[in-house]
């Protein structure tokens, strides 16, 4: 179980520096296979509370594709 809270002030909020807070950086989680990637990176696009940080994309030469976003409470999700 993961447990994510939002601000209740988003204004207020105090954004998250990996260089200076102690905290989740951001939270990665796997699809099935590249198809799913684009399919999620097209509805997530379609979405008001979501910002695409970067698109599906190749992760180094590893042969896998990743891509970044913020969802609501600017958690990052790879």
């Amino acid at each position: 179980m993961i447990t994510l809270w939002q601000a209740q002030n988003a204004a207020t909020a105090i954004p998250f520096d990996r260089r200076g807070n102690i905290g989740l950086h951001h939270l990665a989680l796997r699809v099935g296979s590249a198809d799913a990637l684009a399919s999620l990176a097209a509805e997530l696009e379609k979405r008001d509370d979501v910002t695409i940080e970067f698109a599906p994309e190749a992760l180094g030469e590893s042969g896998l594709s990743h891509m970044m976003c913020h969802i609501p409470g600017n958690i990052r999700l790879e």
